[in-house]
């Protein structure tokens, strides 16, 4: 999901809690290194992204 679609989906401002928790360093932006580094740590069925 991105910040534009959670923010329709929760009614809040997605892209300044997105900022905050940027500038506050608990977040970092998903890059191809960082999504690569986690493939397949968390089973598909334990998974809340799992469809």
């Amino acid at each position: 999901m991105d910040i534009e679609q959670a923010a329709i989906e929760t009614g809040i401002d997605a892209g300044e809690l997105a900022d905050i928790l940027l500038r506050e360093g608990l977040c970092a932006e998903l890059t191809d290194e960082l999504r690569s580094g986690c493939t397949g740590l968390v089973p598909a069925a334990l998974s809340s992204n799992a469809h």
